[in-house]
Formats: C-alpha cells, structure tokens, sequence
C-alpha cells in the first residue's frame, strides 16, 4: 500500500520532536512511502523557521536538507 507523508511527519524523521521515535518505527515498516512536491518548499520553509528561532543551526540545516534530497532521488 502507498503511504504519503506531510511535512510534520518528515520533520519527526529529521527533527528531534515528540514522539520522533514513535514515528521512527512506524516509518521504518513502511515499503512504499511518497511525498507531494510541495514537501519540499515546506520542509525546507521549517527548516529556515527553526534556524531564525535559533533551534537549529545553519549547518545543521542544510545537511538535513541535503539529506532529505539526496533519498528522494
């Protein structure tokens, strides 16, 4: 079956927030997981309110980024 996620569940893979672990195991059962393009704005939107609000860094940022794209190829 086809499993789509929305941006607040990447940022629960990506991000450490409640109930990240919970998701972790859920998401690793999964076998066909997609996302919308617009994940991609999204995450990367979040990612620049946590590096305004100080909750992550610049580098930290960008190397989820890149993370996040490189396993959407």
């Amino acid at each position: 079956m086809k499993t789509y996620l929305d941006t607040s569940a990447l940022a629960k893979w990506y991000l450490n927030e409640q109930e990240s672990e919970r998701f972790a195991a859920w998401m690793i059962e999964q076998d066909d997981t997609h996302i919308s393009t617009l994940t991609v704005t999204e995450l990367r939107c979040l990612l620049a309110r946590r590096e305004r609000t100080k909750e992550l860094g610049e580098a930290s940022a960008q190397q989820i980024f890149a993370t996040f794209m490189f396993y959407q190829k």
